[in-house]
């Protein structure tokens, strides 16, 4: 009899077991459909750009050669780097045409913003047309020309952000504007300006190397 009891306390045991594991099972199952688990899910990649300011002369020295003025006619040599006038026997009298042996034709200035973003492009001379020239009514003079479409502003805002008028360095290391209101261009194939320079050399100034430096300065709010 106790043999008996035995196997079906077994057989119990077995049952309430077997409908245990039925029970975690069906429980399970109907939790996993209650929760929703996503079918899908995302990743992401980022990286960060740095702002960047940088302007560069990609062209950075005038060099008007070995000369001297005329001692007769206008008694001043005019020097710039739009080529009018500048060597004696020259059409530009007002200005004076008595160049010897100086270099005609010039290329100017060329300034590029190689940054990522526009920028406000100031300049400074560390010398006036008395320190850099000498002599009795000497004249230094500077104006930004676009070399490129679009360098500083657009085709038809230009004129109000770019320095175009023929200014004279009337003081030495003082910002001079260039092209204003961060309007100066980024942009590939628009972003460089030229700097045209002009000197007035009296015959009276004093002989020897002559050098001014022009240094350029880019911000941004």
């Amino acid at each position: 009899m106790a043999d008996i009891s035995n196997k079906a306390l077994a057989i119990f045991v077995l049952t309430a077991m077997s409908v245990s594991v039925l029970g975690f099972l069906a429980t399970f199952q109907s939790l996993d459909g209650v929760t929703g688990r996503a079918t899908t899910d995302t990743g992401n990649a980022n990286f960060t750009i740095n702002s960047s300011i940088s302007v560069v002369f990609t062209t950075n020295s005038v060099e008007f050669g070995i000369g001297t003025v005329n001692a007769s006619g206008f008694h001043n040599c005019t020097l710039n780097t739009s080529g009018v006038g500048m060597l004696a026997g020259g059409s530009n009298s007002i200005t004076g045409p008595d160049c010897l042996g100086f270099n005609a034709t010039v290329p100017p200035l060329l300034v590029q913003n190689q940054g990522n973003q526009n920028v406000t492009l100031n300049m400074s001379f560390n010398a006036t047309a008395t320190e850099f020239v000498g002599g009795t009514l000497p004249y230094f003079s500077f104006r930004a020309v676009l070399n490129e479409t679009g360098a500083c502003g657009n085709t038809t805002s230009q004129s109000l952000f770019l320095n175009q008028v023929q200014s004279s360095v009337s003081a030495a290391n003082t910002n001079f504007s260039i092209c204003n209101s961060t309007m100066f261009n980024w942009v590939s194939g628009n972003r460089t300006i030229s700097l045209d320079l002009g000197l007035r050399i009296p015959q009276d100034a004093p002989s020897g190397i002559r050098r001014v430096t022009i240094t350029a300065f880019a911000s941004s709010p």
